[in-house]
């Protein structure tokens, strides 16, 4: 079976793309087919899951199967988030590192689900998993989660939404960051994929 990105999908891309530029961000990450959603470890390409693929999604489609655009939205500028952070090897900076933590920190799912605060007004909600504690689970994904809410919402909404919580410094600090590296090329542009479905790139930009 011939698989190439769905038209759906490539408006949800073409979607990111625009956020990106409108924060004068002019790296854009690279996609491939995969299992399952998610960057290779520091590596700035995001993998898809194949069902996002046509013909396979084109079945969906004439089943009658509807699938909402937002929460791929959110997806993809978390993982956009993650590439970011591996393009330009963010996790390695000490202001990096005082904000959301070790990079390094083991990351096991199981175990650190069972310490998430959900009353925490520490960290963002972006993903819904493990009842909106999804930053939580990692350093990584404190930043990641936080980027995509920073990429989402304008200044005034994000400020208005978490005024009185400490995670607005978050927000403020990726604004900081990503002011100081939007119009520098990327560091890390290609890597080892993770469990390909198949060898297929899509460039971004």
């Amino acid at each position: 079976m011939k698989l190439k990105m769905s038209t759906f999908f490539l408006s949800v891309i073409e979607e990111v793309n625009k956020e990106l530029e409108s924060r004068g961000i002019i790296f854009k990450p690279k996609y491939y087919i995969s299992n399952e959603w998610g960057c290779p470890d520091k590596v700035p390409i995001i993998g898809v899951p194949y069902p996002f693929c046509y013909p396979i999604f084109k079945t969906f489609e004439d089943d009658g199967v509807i699938v909402q655009k937002e929460p791929i939205l959110k997806i993809v500028r978390h993982e956009t988030g993650h590439a970011i952070n591996y393009a330009y090897k963010l996790y390695e900076r000490e202001d990096w590192k005082l904000v959301f933590g070790d990079f390094n920190k083991p990351y096991n799912l199981k175990e650190a689900a069972k310490h998430i605060n959900p009353f925490s007004k520490d960290f963002v909600v972006n993903l819904p998993d493990y009842s909106y504690c999804y930053a939580q689970l990692h350093p990584d994904e404190s930043w990641s989660e936080t980027f995509a809410v920073w990429l989402e919402k304008k200044r005034e909404q994000w400020k208005s939404i978490y005024k009185d919580r400490p995670a607005i410094h978050k927000l403020e600090f990726v604004g900081e960051l990503i002011e100081k590296i939007k119009d520098k090329p990327p560091i890390i542009t290609k890597g080892k994929l993770h469990k390909p479905y198949t060898s297929l790139i899509i460039k971004g930009g």
